[in-house]
């Protein structure tokens, strides 16, 4: 049963909706919104941040308690490829660190329409290759993403599968979008359930960061659910059941399993996109990223 406080924030978010009218806008104007409510956001007590760069890559280093050297996280933020930053996401991020007691990369990728496919992708797997070489202590790197910063994570393992590149020991993707190609998507939610996006917010969003033709190319990664997802690393799934992007989520556990690779899909009852970000106020959110530390230990 959901909580209390989570009818209440999702009560905001129709509110919200509402606000918004079905209008979209600009990415640099959702941006400043972004960057306005993240200086807002109160951060844990303890949370350290080290910023360094690669190549023209910015990386924050972000750890909240004592923590394990020898793993690592790398997150890739979400913003429909087209906003968000580290800085919108370091309270997510520094729960995360909390639960897992690992240190958090958080990259701070080129966005669209300014940098379009295939570069973020290549900057988060020049990233991987950083930490590898450059931190002989991490004998371990999960991937994890939320939104399309899940797409992003799936999308950069399989690159590094197909340039034969040491891959990431395991994917976490938090209702992540993974189908870029929204005519071939299933959004069939009841009206009002999913106040955070509609197919139309997706469509342009998508078409800020690649083609047509690269979304439904089944050899390109834009749209990853279109790849072939064989010798995955094991990977695990949080959506929430009234999200537009559930089915696409099912699919991709599905497809991923009978490819034969190890998936674990848990759907969250009445759960909102990317509820996460909601720790540690909301009791979902916190058991949320709970599980997920669970799962990287089982990955070891």
């Amino acid at each position: 049963m959901a909580s209390i406080k989570s009818s209440y924030y999702k009560y905001l978010l129709s509110l919200q909706d509402k606000k918004r009218g079905g209008r979209t806008a600009h990415p640099k104007v959702v941006r400043k919104v972004f960057n306005k409510l993240a200086s807002k956001v109160s951060h844990l007590s303890g949370l350290e941040q080290v910023k360094f760069k690669v190549n023209r890559t910015g990386v924050s280093r972000i750890t909240s308690g004592k923590v394990n050297e020898k793993q690592a996280i790398v997150f890739i933020h979400g913003g429909g490829y087209c906003f968000g930053s580290v800085r919108t996401h370091l309270s997510l991020m520094g729960q995360i660190s909390k639960s897992c007691h690992l240190p958090v990369f958080g990259v701070e990728y080129s966005l669209a329409p300014e940098n379009k496919y295939p570069k973020a992708l290549e900057e988060i797997s020049l990233v991987i290759d950083h930490l590898r070489e450059g931190y002989p202590e991490i004998k371990k790197i999960h991937l994890m993403g939320d939104s399309s910063g899940g797409g992003l994570a799936l999308a950069t393992a399989l690159y590094r599968r197909d340039k034969l590149k040491p891959n990431v020991d395991s994917l976490v993707l938090l209702s992540p979008w993974v189908n870029l190609d929204v005519n071939s998507g299933i959004y069939d939610l009841p009206s009002g359930k999913d106040h955070m996006f509609q197919p139309s917010d997706l469509k342009w969003m998508a078409s800020y960061y690649a083609t047509d033709e690269q979304i439904k190319s089944d050899e390109e990664y834009a749209s990853p659910l279109g790849c072939d997802l064989y010798s995955l690393p094991p990977m695990f799934i949080q959506v929430g059941s009234h999200e537009i992007l559930l089915h696409d989520a099912v699919k991709l556990a599905e497809k991923a399993a009978s490819s034969g690779n190890r998936v674990e899909l848990d759907i969250w009852d009445k759960m909102f996109h990317v509820w996460h970000f909601l720790a540690p106020s909301l009791p979902e959110a916190n058991k949320a990223l709970l599980k997920v530390a669970q799962f990287i230990v089982n990955s070891e």
